[in-house]
């Protein structure tokens, strides 16, 4: 590295040197013919010529000795200079100290310690060789050359030094400069980069939030709509709560129409006693027609109990009428599972009327025999056939009376039944009812976890603004020093 530094620097000094070298050996000539003659000029000019040659010699191969060409043309102008101080006196030879100073301070200027010392050994020995030659030993001139040398070997150590220091110096700032070239076309790709990588992050950013705002406004609508299902299924609740409510009361309705049934069955049953003793009676009126006036006011006044039991039994066929209609009606309201019950209440409806329709003609029939029996009050002797007539009559009446009696079993059986399928319905309401208090349940959950997530997706649309913006920062951030980059 120092023969380099060196080397590159006595290039630069090779081109002055050259250049003063002849001009000084062109002016001393031209200085020593004026004052000694054209012959000593002559010599000078062919000696310069020579020098000239040499020159050319050393110039040729500068590439490789170019380290030596100062000292060699200083050795040539040194040996020169003492050859024609040879025949030189008094002052000029006294002024032939300068050309070998010159010649000191020409090695000085390359600053190479090692050609310096070869330089000043050399010339000192010329000189020493040149005054014992001479015969003319002068101390004085060898110790002012000998301090000259001193001073500019100093001068050339220092020289070299800041050379080197000035190099590496240069040296540091050129790998300084280059490894901020490096690192600013680092930084100037890293910048790209960074920009390309900002630029795919705000993209992909862009498509996040606008997904998380697709995400937010469903999550909102899940959530409406869970509230709405929410009261939907409240109110489903709510109308099976009343759905169960009236199958209770249809079923409590059943239970009473079941009693009503049985009450009336019973009072067929004793009207059918009843008319079996009538029938019972008239047998005895026929044997002892012309003596049982009494019993016939006897049988008037039980015609007139059976009347009453007839009209009560009117009564019932109307209020069984009633309450068939009011089982239709709520056979209807309960939808699809009133069905079964309302065809069951159309049968009691029908067994009611015809109920009504046999009281009716019971009641005529009642009614004939009332007036009959007047008549044998009147007819005593007409008796017998009244009380034929009678008895006809009661078995057609005890006929009637047992079809009511196995029409109102059938109206048991319907009711039996249709209190069962009442009983299915509650339980399935009731399975329903707790369906759907699950779902109610399930739906609030959803709701109430919809709410959480809608919280957190805003908080995540928040977070992402925030992040967007930092992108941003880091974007501006990083066109800033791409710019700085490519200024420098």
């Amino acid at each position: 590295m120092e023969e380099k530094i060196l080397e590159s620097h006595a290039k630069k000094v090779n081109k002055v040197v050259i250049i003063l070298f002849i001009s000084y050996m062109l002016a001393y000539g031209v200085i020593n013919a004026i004052a000694n003659g054209i012959s000593s000029a002559i010599s000078i000019r062919a000696l310069v010529s020579v020098l000239a040659v040499i020159w050319a010699i050393f110039s040729y191969k500068t590439d490789k000795n170019t380290k030596y060409i100062g000292m060699v043309l200083s050795l040539i102008m040194t040996v020169t200079i003492t050859i024609i101080a040879q025949g030189a006196t008094g002052e000029q030879k006294g002024a032939m100290v300068l050309p070998q100073l010159f010649a000191v301070f020409v090695m000085a200027t390359y600053f190479n310690k090692k050609n310096f010392l070869i330089f000043a050994a050399l010339l000192e020995g010329i000189i020493i060789i040149s005054q014992i030659t001479s015969g003319e030993i002068i101390p004085i001139k060898l110790l002012s050359i000998n301090v000259v040398i001193c001073l500019m070997y100093f001068f050339t150590r220092w020289g070299g030094e800041m050379i080197f220091k000035s190099n590496e110096s240069e040296q540091k700032a050129y790998n300084l400069l280059e490894k901020m070239e490096n690192t600013m076309s680092a930084i100037n790709k890293s910048t790209t980069v960074l920009n390309a990588t900002v630029a795919d992050c705000t993209n992909y950013l862009k498509i996040i939030k606008e997904s998380s705002n697709t995400v937010v406004a469903t999550v909102e609508d899940v959530t409406k709509g869970l509230g709405v299902q929410v009261d939907s299924v409240s109110n489903i609740t709510n109308m099976m709560l009343e759905a169960n409510e009236q199958v209770s009361q249809t079923a409590k309705i059943s239970k009473k129409l079941s009693e009503v049934s049985t009450l009336t069955k019973d009072i067929i049953n004793e009207g059918v006693k009843n008319i079996n003793e009538m029938g019972n009676q008239t047998k005895i009126i026929n044997d002892a027609v012309n003596e049982s006036y009494s019993t016939v006011l006897k049988l008037q006044n039980s015609m007139d109990e059976v009347y009453d039991f007839l009209e009560s039994i009117n009564q019932i066929a109307e209020q069984t009428n009633l309450l068939a209609l009011n089982a239709a009606i709520e056979a209807a309201r309960a939808g699809e599972a009133g069905k079964g019950f309302a065809i069951v209440a159309e049968e009691v409806r029908n067994l009611a009327e015809k109920s009504t329709n046999t009281v009716s003609m019971i009641n005529k029939v009642l009614t004939q025999i009332r007036d009959d029996s007047k008549m044998v009050l009147d007819k005593v002797h007409s008796g017998t056939l009244a009380t034929q007539s009678g008895e006809v009559i009661a078995d057609k009446v005890n006929i009637s009376f047992e079809k009511i009696n196995q029409s109102f079993k059938g109206i048991d059986n319907d009711i039996e039944t249709e209190l069962k399928m009442i009983e299915n319905t509650i339980a399935l309401f009731e399975k329903i009812k707790n369906e759907m208090e699950c779902i109610a349940s399930i739906s609030e959950g959803q709701a109430s976890s919809s709410e959480e997530m809608l919280l957190s997706m805003e908080e995540q649309n928040n977070r992402i603004n925030t992040i967007f913006g930092i992108i941003n920062e880091i974007k501006n951030q990083s066109e800033n020093l791409e710019l700085t980059a490519q200024n420098n």
